[in-house]
């Protein structure tokens, strides 16, 4: 368009000058009139496409510019190191502890003599377990977004469903009361805590948590 633009222009006073020599001349001044009238319709041509063109050009730029603007979110303070180090630390001290502090504790009670033993793992576990829970409640990561509150919430859940399983057996311990009845009277509340805990990992994979 800058090309026709200028073409246009140089036409034009062409046909200006054929104009006057026509008329000095006492010639027929249709003919530069038709060129000088042609090349201002083209100017003006030229000139308002060039005009359109560079507003489209800034348009363009503009809305490129938005588009790479990149957007931010509420997640965005929280890396998926932070969650991933952040859940590890509460899943495998969770299970660690109840390896060790109860599946192993019971298997290794075989006589009443060994029940003070399995009262101290009681102890133990209970410690590590309101330890975990203050770290849920004070750890940022879990505050950031819905899925990681609701993973804290039911990894709460199902460590005060495993507490009370514990002060109902170190209670029978104390009280010297049948261990079978009691450990079977605490299934159902570990169980329990363990749908708890399905429905916490189920949370932590939505928050791009992956598992081991």
């Amino acid at each position: 368009m800058a090309v026709l633009g200028a073409l246009s222009i140089v036409g034009f006073i062409i046909g200006i000058a054929w104009l006057i020599v026509s008329a000095i001349r006492k010639k027929g001044k249709k003919i530069p009139l038709i060129v000088i009238a042609v090349c201002l319709v083209s100017t003006i041509v030229a000139v308002s496409n060039s005009d359109s063109s560079e507003t489209s050009d800034k348009s363009d730029t503009n809305t490129s510019t938005v588009k790479k603007t990149p957007s931010k979110n509420k997640d965005d303070s929280v890396s998926k190191e932070d969650v991933q180090k952040s859940v590890d630390k509460v899943v495998k001290e969770y299970d660690s502890s109840w390896q060790t502090n109860w599946k192993d504790a019971w298997s290794e009670t075989k006589t009443k003599a060994d029940l003070s033993s399995l009262r101290s793992n009681m102890d133990n576990l209970t410690i590590k377990y309101d330890s975990l829970k203050n770290y849920l409640s004070t750890n940022e990561v879990f505050k950031e977004n819905e899925d990681l509150q609701n993973f804290s919430r039911k990894m709460t859940e199902s460590i005060n469903l495993r507490l009370q399983s514990i002060k109902q057996i170190s209670t029978a311990i104390d009280n010297n009361e049948d261990m079978a009845q009691a450990s079977d009277n605490v299934v159902e509340t570990v169980k329990q805590a363990d749908t708890a805990l399905i429905q916490a990992i189920s949370s932590a994979l939505q928050a791009g948590y992956e598992t081991n």
